[in-house]
């Protein structure tokens, strides 16, 4: 479907009607096109339905929820013009971007298949929700990305207290399903969350930030078996309360870049394996307190950092196991609280 620069091909529906609905392979390429559906979805990949594409040029779609997809998408496309937006009702949904189990007009939708997936979400544009920008979450089927890209002329954004810009649901309801899964989270332009920039409740195997991830919480790992394998920082995680909350697995966390929060930089109730800091890369708090509360297990600490003159880079090392502490003048910059 496609109109024309000025001349936009305009498709609205009447409330809790859904725009696109597709009930086979289907390939959608909207090109100049303004799509609207009150208190609906703009795009419903219907169940169990493979082999689909949605390619979106120069469009916008403006719904109580995006696009959901409840089956198969290979590709989805934004580009750099196009926004996908999302305005709750009365406090529900306000998702841009669902993966998995959706309500909408009362009615559940959700694969009849294994798992809903995504193969690649590759945003050039702007993903905007009241409540959530992309959701992976499903309730009785597992929801699974690939890879999920945000270019650096990306936003994936939300604009209500209390929202989460990118959201890895668990197990919800516990019938071996397994925790919803992303493979890999690339972000090379702007995460913007309010509560949460990301929020993992299940199993991300990489995130890798090039540029900006925020929030109250910017990173934040729930107390519901959340795993996270490595997380690459090359650009800024900065939380206004704490820029990494840490209450599940990490693997790997490594940083090259800025990870700042106002109470404390890292928040470890969990289990850290390795946690590198770069030459030049930088922890930092706005507080007099820690770098790193750690009140979990953090197996290795490598540090080559630059303190920025913080008396405490960690406060409560119960669990810290091994540290190495490397470069010039660091070790009169370093004081620790342990408490056993």
């Amino acid at each position: 479907m496609q109109g024309s620069q000025g001349n936009p091909l305009t498709i609205t529906t009447q409330n809790r009607v859904i725009a696109i609905k597709t009930n086979g392979e289907a390939n959608i390429n909207a090109q100049y096109a303004q799509i609207t559906a009150n208190t609906s979805t703009g795009i419903l990949v219907s169940p169990n339905q493979t082999n689909n594409n949605i390619d979106l040029d120069s469009t916008t779609i403006t719904a109580e929820v995006g696009i959901v997809n409840t089956g198969e998408l290979q590709r989805l496309d934004i580009d750099s013009t196009s926004k996908v937006g999302a305005t709750a009702n009365g406090g529900i949904n306000g998702q841009a971007i669902v993966n998995g189990q959706s309500v909408l007009n009362g009615q559940s939708y959700e694969t009849t298949g294994t798992a809903n997936r995504i193969g690649v979400l590759n945003n050039e544009g702007t993903i905007e929700g009241d409540r959530y920008g992309v959701v992976n979450s499903g309730v009785d089927k597992k929801s699974r990305i690939d890879n999920l890209t945000n270019a650096n002329t990306g936003t994936i954004k939300v604009t209500g207290a209390g929202a989460t810009a990118i959201y890895n649901g668990n197990d919800l309801n516990q019938n071996g399903s397994g925790l919803d899964y992303i493979v890999k989270i690339t972000n090379k332009g702007r995460i913007e969350g309010i509560a949460n920039g990301i929020a993992n409740l299940g199993q991300i195997d990489t995130i890798d930030n090039d540029s900006g991830i925020t929030g109250n919480k910017a990173i934040y790992m729930a107390d519901t078996g959340a795993i996270l394998g490595t997380l690459d920082n090359d650009g800024q995680i900065v939380g206004t309360t704490v820029a990494i909350e840490n209450d599940g697995t990490i693997t790997t966390i490594t940083n090259k870049g800025i990870i700042q929060g106002a109470t404390t930089a890292i928040d470890n109730d969990g289990s850290i394996t390795t946690l590198s800091l770069h030459r030049n890369s930088q922890l930092t708090s706005n507080s007099t307190g820690s770098l790193i509360d750690n009140d979990g297990t953090i197996t290795t600490l490598e540090n080559n950092s630059n303190l920025n003159g913080a008396n405490i880079i960690i406060d409560n090392v119960y669990g810290l196991k091994e540290t190495y502490l490397t470069g010039e003048n660091l070790m009169s910059k370093v004081k620790y609280k342990i408490f056993k």
